[in-house]
């Protein structure tokens, strides 16, 4: 379920307001590792379940209208 929600991310992040969507990374970014030989991503695992599930409830929403 969160696969497909996070699917739809891309169509809705180009019309976010830019403050929204720092507020989506800061919910689901934790932490980033800068090294020489690249970099890792941290993700918040309750961070990726909240937004997948208002990712479906607004889908939800709009399929409903």
């Amino acid at each position: 379920d969160i696969v497909a929600a996070l699917a739809n991310l891309d169509i809705l992040w180009a019309e976010l307001f830019p403050a929204e969507q720092q507020r989506l990374l800061h919910l689901l970014i934790e932490r980033i590792t800068v090294q020489p030989t690249g970099f890792t991503v941290a993700l918040r695992a309750e961070g990726l379940r909240s937004l997948a599930a208002d990712l479906q409830t607004n889908a939800t929403i709009g399929a409903a209208a």
